[in-house]
């Protein structure tokens, strides 16, 4: 066992969960949501602490996701903690009735609770709703995930439906605060930051095209959707200098050589079909969104009508986080 290493997690751990406890104790209307989000690094840091473990034995990992799921709930997340209980009673025929019940007896009191509390908020909440062609079916969704959301800060499905809902209203400034939490509250998922990074040629505020910016100087260190989703905002951005295409060409190649994962071949058309684009606007030649999309293996998406290249994409990789 890396002792030093393992420590110093704790500790990590440990501090995160006593700055969100003072938050929440001086108050405020974003009090919630940021304890949330220290909760969650705060969860985070307690599982890297016990990935160093060597061999670590069942009760090491027991007490591990006890400490994990007490952050989850702690940070208003009952969706992550069920999770988290799944887990531990995956657990449980490894070790004794009577240490499981020991250790993990307060986290399930308070996760009964909790969970008592979600059911009544979430009745009636179907997210088929969003692409519902029923008026009072959206309002409906958006009003019981608000009520929801409000009580449960810290869950990151929650701002995801409302971002949804935001984004299809077209209300950029409320997408942009739902899918930001979302960030926030689960910096390693790609889908979210990069549907951030789309929404940014919608929004074009300041700090929008500041993000936009700070995406593009760490591109090697971007996930292939972030970095396609990126290239469609800066085209979208471009105000004929060509500097943003450029910006553009420079992401989508990132996209295709990302270090982090290599591409889905759902993504793998998505990215040539934007640099074949790219590369022949560049050049001064025509090149139709049509003509991209046959050439790159969608022809079936060329069948719609009065769509972008960006719609698509996200209409296909986007859609679930």
């Amino acid at each position: 066992m890396n002792e030093p290493t393992y420590e110093m997690g704790l500790r990590s751990a440990s501090a995160l969960k006593l700055r969100a406890t003072r938050l929440l104790a001086e108050g405020g209307p974003e009090a919630g949501l940021e304890a949330a989000i220290l909760f969650h690094d705060a969860a985070r840091a307690e599982h890297r602490a016990f990935q160093v473990l060597e061999a670590p034995s069942a009760l090491a990992r027991l007490r591990s996701l006890v400490e994990v799921g007490a952050c989850y709930l702690a940070g208003f997340d009952p969706w992550s903690a069920a999770d988290i209980w799944g887990a531990l009673l995956q657990l449980k025929p490894l070790v004794s009735a009577d240490v499981f019940d020991a250790q993990t007896a307060d986290f399930r009191a308070r996760f009964e609770l909790e969970s008592k509390a979600v059911k009544p908020l979430i009745r009636g909440m179907h997210p088929s709703a969003l692409t519902s062609p029923s008026l009072t079916a959206r309002r409906t969704l958006r009003q019981t995930c608000a009520r929801a959301r409000n009580r449960f800060p810290g869950a990151s499905n929650l701002w995801w439906i409302e971002y949804r809902c935001a984004y299809e209203a077209q209300d950029w400034a409320k997408a942009w605060t739902a899918i930001s939490a979302v960030c926030r509250l689960d910096p390693e998922r790609e889908t979210p930051l990069a549907m951030r990074a789309e929404l940014v040629a919608h929004l074009r505020t300041p700090a929008a095209l500041t993000f936009a910016d700070a995406l593009l100087a760490r591109l090697p260190d971007l996930g292939p959707q972030v970095a396609l989703f990126l290239s469609f905002t800066l085209a979208a951005l471009d105000n004929g200098d060509r500097t943003r295409l450029t910006q553009a060409l420079e992401a989508v190649r990132a996209a295709a050589e990302s270090p982090r994962r290599p591409p889905t071949a759902e993504e793998s058309r998505y990215i040539r079909a934007h640099a074949l684009m790219l590369n022949a606007w560049l050049e001064g030649k025509a090149m139709s969104l049509e003509d991209a999309l046959y050439r790159t293996g969608l022809g079936r998406q060329a069948l719609v009508n009065d769509v972008e290249l960006s719609d698509l994409a996200r209409s296909e990789l986007g859609q679930a986080a």
